[in-house]
């Protein structure tokens, strides 16, 4: 009797607290001035208007899809960019 051998397939993957599947980190900030948009599993706390890094979840996600929320980058911190034009013009 011939045995099929199927190939073994190996999934490594990191799960948050409630057990979603985290990919990544990502900065998302509301889609419009002003928007509420809940955080995830906090209750009655929004994403700031400035934005947040935020666990790449299937939440997350959704709120990318539905146009609640976009991804952008990180803001610079102000203190560091003066800090840099002070050292370029001595």
């Amino acid at each position: 009797m011939a045995m099929n051998h199927q190939p073994m397939i190996l999934l490594i993957y990191q799960t948050n607290q409630r057990g979603d599947l985290v990919m990544d980190k990502i900065y998302i900030k509301p889609a419009k001035p002003g928007l509420k948009v809940h955080l995830e599993g906090k209750g009655r706390e929004f994403l700031p208007e400035e934005g947040a890094e935020v666990e790449r979840t299937v939440y997350w996600v959704r709120r990318l899809k539905d146009g609640s929320v976009v991804e952008t980058s990180r803001p610079q911190d102000v203190k560091a960019v003066k800090r840099e034009t002070k050292s370029a013009k001595e």
